[in-house]
This record gives C-alpha cells, sequence and structure tokens, in this order.
C-alpha cells in the first residue's frame, strides 16, 4: 500500500493505498470528507475504529475509485488532543486477572491496563470479581485502557 499523501496526490483507479492525516469536511457517514485534502469515502463496509469527528487524526486504507478513497478500513488516532472524548467506556467485573502480564478481562474483552491512570484507588485494588469502569481504546488483542474508575 502506498501512502497516498507523501508519493501521488491523485492516484489511478483500484490503487490499494494507505492514508494518514486530519479529517476536514466531515458531514455524516454518507458524505465524502477530506483527509489531508485527499476526498475519502466510507461505505456501509468499512471498518471505523474510533468516532469519526473534523480534526481527529486518522489512517484509512482502501481503494481509490474515480480520486476518491473508498475506505475499507479507518482508524481514528488517540492522539489527536481529544483522546477522551473518543474513547470507549466498559463496565463490568474483572475476571482472569494477570498481574504480571497487567491484563484482565471484562466480559469477553481482554483489557490491557499497563498505561492506564486509576481512580478511586491504584494498581492494587483491582482483583477478580471488582466493578470497574474502564476507559479506553480498542485495540488488535482487545482493549487498551487509558483510566479505570473503581465503583
Amino acid at each position: 500500500a502506498m501512502p497516498l499523501n507523501t508519493v501521488d496526490r491523485s492516484p489511478t483507479d483500484a490503487t490499494n493505498c494507505g492514508l494518514e492525516g486530519m479529517v476536514s469536511g466531515y458531514l455524516g457517514n454518507s458524505q465524502p470528507f477530506k483527509v489531508d485534502g485527499v476526498p475519502v469515502m466510507v461505505t456501509s463496509s468499512t471498518q471505523i475504529t474510533g468516532t469519526l469527528a473534523n480534526n481527529r487524526r486518522v489512517s484509512v486504507q482502501g481503494q481509490v475509485v474515480n480520486r476518491v478513497l473508498v475506505a475499507t478500513q479507518v482508524t481514528v488516532r488517540a492522539d489527536s488532543g481529544d483522546d477522551l472524548a473518543s474513547s470507549y467506556k466498559l463496565i463490568d467485573r474483572i475476571s482472569m486477572l494477570n498481574t504480571s502480564q497487567k491484563t484482565f478481562t471484562l466480559k469477553n474483552t481482554l483489557v490491557d491496563y499497563r498505561q492506564a491512570t486509576f481512580e478511586n484507588g491504584t494498581e492494587a485494588n483491582l482483583q477478580t470479581y471488582r466493578m470497574v469502569e474502564v476507559e479506553g481504546q480498542p485495540s488488535s488483542a482487545g482493549f487498551v485502557a487509558s483510566r479505570i474508575r473503581f465503583r
């Protein structure tokens, strides 16, 4: 996949390509928007991770059709400043706590808490069956926690 914004700004049809940049002109899922000036279209089959919004940093994978990048995958980056607003919350009881790997399971989701900050307690308060609210981002392995709140 070619990094579209560094190589060729008017790519040819059916080229698989990737693009990373800031979202502008976003009006909703049925409308094309721009990423670093390149028109991007999401469809009902586009996999979107995170919350799409203007001025969010995203990486897009897809194919170019008529000079529009038709996205197969859009990943919203958490480092666009407003990362808590684009985060997800999981609320459940901890199971399968692994303190050496710094992971636990909520429902069937593996949560990695290495980078998490804690509220109403500390890492030492993590225990099986404890009810927690976890904020963070989905990852390929499961979920990366940015904040864990004991309830």
